[in-house]
């Protein structure tokens, strides 16, 4: 016969160890869902499309974090978990983002998505809605300084292009780094947006990228000042997803300026 003795102590300990599971089980907290623009969202965004980024943030200062009040990194969001292609994943972003957030997919590379701010898209001195006319023969990095610099001085570019050879980009001369190789422009009237978006003369290339770099094919940050939209801006370029087209490529080097005579 079993000693009652035992079984009562035993059965005392088994609730005292429930009990205290319990206890912790409830001060758990559940793990935050995922950020937009985290690398589980990256993952899945290099299988679905392009995204177009504008946003703001206010200037960090000295010793203090900084605010990400409006910037769209810090918003949690879990990855889709299957593929949706551009037109179902600007549904589900829309369903997601907060209302102060405007998505649409592009009219022009419909595997482009755009996010942007709403009070960014109304502001009327935002340099997005500026215009560009450019005929000539420039490289992207002389488009930069001589164009994009004069319709928003003091930009701040931040290129991300293949550095080493043969290591993508540019199907016609892919020793050549892709900021530096002299292309055809024959625009007018072009709005910065639309530029960054398709005027480069280069196609959006869907194969996956290493895995360290996102789907973004461009972003602008503005800097926020006591509420208030200011400069500089900060355009993040990522021409590493990108192949310049064959009759947007010269091959010879470029006359002073960057300009040819036709």
């Amino acid at each position: 016969m079993r000693n009652p003795r035992k079984i009562a102590k035993c059965s005392a300990a088994a609730v005292a160890i429930l009990g205290f599971a319990c206890v912790g089980a409830t001060h758990v907290a559940p793990p935050p869902p995922p950020l937009f623009g985290g690398r589980r969202f990256n993952r899945q965004l290099r299988r679905e499309c392009r995204l177009a980024i504008e946003d703001a943030a206010a200037k960090a200062r000295p010793g203090k974090p900084r605010p990400w009040r409006y910037y769209a990194y810090s918003v949690e969001m879990a990855p889709p978990t299957r593929t949706l292609g551009p037109r179902g994943l600007t549904k589900y972003l829309r369903s997601r983002m907060p209302a102060r957030w405007r998505i649409w997919r592009d009219r022009r590379d419909r595997n482009v998505v755009h996010v942007a701010l709403r009070r960014l898209l109304a502001w009327k001195k935002n340099p997005l809605n500026g215009r560009l006319t450019i005929h000539g023969v420039y490289t992207i990095r002389q488009i930069e300084k001589e164009f994009i610099d004069k319709l928003c001085p003091g930009t701040i570019f931040v290129n991300v292009v293949p550095s080493l050879p043969g290591t993508g980009g540019n199907p016609m001369a892919p020793d050549y780094k892709m900021i530096e190789t002299p292309l055809r422009f024959n625009i007018k009237n072009m709005t910065l947006r639309r530029f960054l978006t398709s005027g480069f003369g280069h196609r959006i290339s869907y194969k996956p990228p290493p895995r360290w770099f996102g789907g973004v094919t461009w972003e602008a940050l503005f800097t926020l000042r006591d509420g208030k939209f200011a400069l500089p801006l900060t355009l993040d370029i990522e021409f590493y997803y990108t192949k310049l087209l064959p009759s947007a490529v010269v091959h010879r080097p470029p006359q002073s300026r960057g300009r040819q005579k036709r």
